[in-house]
């Protein structure tokens, strides 16, 4: 699968979860004695400020409506199309035939993008709750497929504004505050705007004209932890809250079997399969337990869970792994036990742990807690994706500037890996802007600093967490 399909996979997977796109529980930070009451002022919505005319979402749900057929079957990658590289005349037609029959929904993503945001109808769950992720997935492959075939004409600034249309429809629909697997999908769909940006800027016949304007117009700064906030806000009040009432009110089991009415039809078999044994492992955990399912219980549980990912947000913009906790979240009130004695216990009194500990485990709901452990993602992720949206803004931003410099200098056009390994890293050792030393990975196509004291290692991988805390530039 590419990319955007390994992407698409994760957030399909995501999506079956009530409770468990959270974050990871971390150690929550009581404002007093009762340990549950700090968490709604935390998980309370901000108020909306958006006139419905700035409203980028009719524009976007008429552009979606437009798409009710995926491109044609095929074996092949987005950026092979139209590519003089790997020529397949009846892919081409194919695909031209495609993009004329929904070619309507350029015009309407051209007029949302110029619309001060997005907001979404908060409305309960439902089967087909997750339908418009396929039809955002069918926009980006359609703004990114034109731009392909307007490079292949020559068209290049048709192709640039094409890319930057992507980019700020994936942005507003990131930071439109619905749930973390909208997040996801848009935070995929911002990757691919941005990968198709650096595609258009190493082209070899594209003039450095129409690379400095993309430069002037793209956004410096991704702020990938506002809309992830705000996910996470609104999951919680508006989706989980309500699902775990309908959970207390019908058969769960029956429930969870709605979900496997959504599908991606792009998604290969072995990927469906994976897809619908979590569904089922999900409704298993109801199917004849003989503990009754308690709402309020787990509830309270998922509160803390989700208040203190918030909080771990809150401030510096990025996740504090000093004050993680690994442990099952059924134990959340030893964590904090511990969390007061070593960190903060000026502001927990004595009897909080104890009192947090029996008001939670009263009512014995494995299921709950199960529900919780079984689906969560982990921080991680979260933090991985929000780290590498960034990198891949300012890996951007650093081919288009490299590639202009060049040009403009009468230089041969450059590949990216002569632009970076003979170029980048032979001029500049250490990074620019913070005085590090980094490492290049071609196979990852990635940048990362190894810090003034080698406190990152130069073997370091795109699964260790200090890869993503470090990271610099990602390219291609």
């Amino acid at each position: 699968m590419s990319e955007l399909d390994r992407r698409m996979f994760l957030a399909s997977t995501a999506a079956v979860a009530l409770a468990g796109r959270a974050p990871r529980a971390y150690a929550a930070v009581p404002a007093g004695d009762d340990l549950l009451s700090y968490a709604d002022p935390i998980l309370r919505p901000e108020p909306l400020v958006l006139a419905e005319s700035q409203n980028a979402l009719p524009l976007l749900e008429r552009a979606g409506e437009t798409l009710v057929v995926d491109i044609p079957d095929g074996e092949y990658e987005l950026e092979d199309c139209f590519s003089p590289d790997k020529p397949d005349e009846d892919r081409d037609r194919r695909v031209a035939a495609w993009l004329e029959a929904h070619r309507d929904a350029i015009p309407l993503a051209e007029a949302a993008a110029g619309r001060a945001g997005l907001e979404y109808p908060h409305l309960a769950l439902s089967g087909t709750e997750f339908e418009h992720l396929s039809k955002d997935r069918r926009l980006a492959r359609l703004l990114v497929l034109e731009a392909q075939r307007q490079m292949g004409l020559g068209n290049f600034a048709r192709a640039a504004k094409l890319a930057l249309l992507l980019e700020r429809v994936a942005r507003l629909k990131r930071d439109a505050g619905r749930m973390v697997v909208d997040y996801l999908v848009a935070s995929a769909c911002e990757s691919c705007a941005l990968a198709l940006a650096q595609r258009i800027a190493l082209h070899p016949t594209v003039p450095p004209e129409v690379l400095r304007d993309m430069l002037t117009r793209l956004p410096q700064r991704s702020n990938s932890f506002v809309g992830l906030r705000r996910a996470i806000r609104a999951e919680y009040c508006f989706y989980f809250l309500p699902s775990l009432d309908k959970l207390r009110a019908a058969r769960p089991e029956s429930f969870f079997q709605t979900l496997l009415d959504w599908r991606l039809a792009e998604l290969d078999a072995a990927a469906n399969r994976e897809w619908e044994n979590r569904c089922r492992r999900l409704a298993a955990l109801f199917d004849g337990h003989p503990c009754p399912f308690d709402a309020v219980d787990t509830a309270q549980r998922a509160s803390v869970y989700y208040a203190a990912s918030l909080r771990s947000l809150d401030g510096s913009g990025e996740l504090d792994d000093s004050e993680s906790w690994h442990g099952p979240l059924a134990a959340w009130p030893e964590a904090l036990e511990l969390y007061r004695s070593e960190h903060r216990a000026s502001e927990l009194s004595d009897a909080a742990p104890a009192r947090a500990r029996e008001q939670l485990l009263r009512v014995k709901n494995p299921i709950g807690r199960k529900l919780l452990e079984h689906n969560a993602l982990g921080a991680g992720v979260y933090r991985q994706i929000a780290l590498v949206t960034q990198a891949a803004y300012d890996g951007t931003r650093l081919v288009l500037a490299a590639r202009i410099f060049a040009l403009e200098q009468g230089e041969l056009p450059a590949d990216l890996e002569e632009l970076v390994e003979a170029g980048l890293m032979g001029a500049l050792p250490t990074d620019p802007f913070t005085g590090r030393f980094y490492v290049y990975s071609p196979e990852q196509r990635t940048a990362w600093s190894v810090g003034p004291h080698g406190d990152v290692s130069l073997e370091a991988s795109a699964d260790d967490t200090p890869y993503y805390e470090a990271l610099l530039w990602r390219l291609g």
